[in-house]
């Protein structure tokens, strides 16, 4: 009875804004703990398109333009990275990262040309997690034209682009 545009619009209000809120917890989980979330945007998926339970959705996927979880997580960090990178970012947050260029002794190295900030070292998987390694991380594995975008509309694009094309 109800459209898939509207059904659309109603699963990324209701669903797809909560696992969105907040997910850079969710950065460096192993894939069983990811795995439930998954399935909520699989269920996800198969209301909006009318499939059943069985059906593959993976095409469908591709055609509403949806990021896979962990894409989704990298996405939101990228864009918080792209905002410090800009200095739009509170100043407690802009903090957190370090550009190689601005460390006394590697301004001649060529991760400081090509925009690259410094990812502290950490010694456990859980320090890996941390907000201040991940989102350095996931800006550094960027090419270097989406790092040099200075318009957020436009970063946003590439971003989801590049991303899109990774995970299908």
């Amino acid at each position: 009875m109800v459209s898939q545009e509207v059904r659309q619009h109603l699963v990324s209000a209701l669903i797809l804004s909560r696992i969105d809120y907040c997910n850079f917890i969710f950065v460096g989980l192993p894939d069983v703990t990811l795995a439930p979330l998954r399935r909520v945007m699989n269920t996800a998926m198969c209301s909006v398109a009318g499939l059943g339970p069985r059906d593959h959705v993976t095409a469908e996927w591709r055609d509403l333009h949806w990021l896979p979880i962990e894409q989704r997580i990298t996405y939101k960090l990228c864009i918080m990275m792209h905002a410090i990178n800009n200095g739009t970012a509170p100043k407690y947050i802009c903090d957190l990262a370090t550009p190689v260029n601005e460390i006394r002794g590697r301004s001649h190295l060529r991760s400081a040309t090509l925009g690259h900030f410094n990812i502290p070292r950490t010694r456990t998987r859980l320090g890996s997690r941390a907000f201040s390694v991940a989102v350095q991380t996931a800006w550094n594995n960027l090419t270097a034209s989406i790092r040099s975008l200075k318009s957020t509309d436009s970063f946003k694009r590439q971003l989801k682009t590049h991303l899109f094309r990774l995970a299908y």
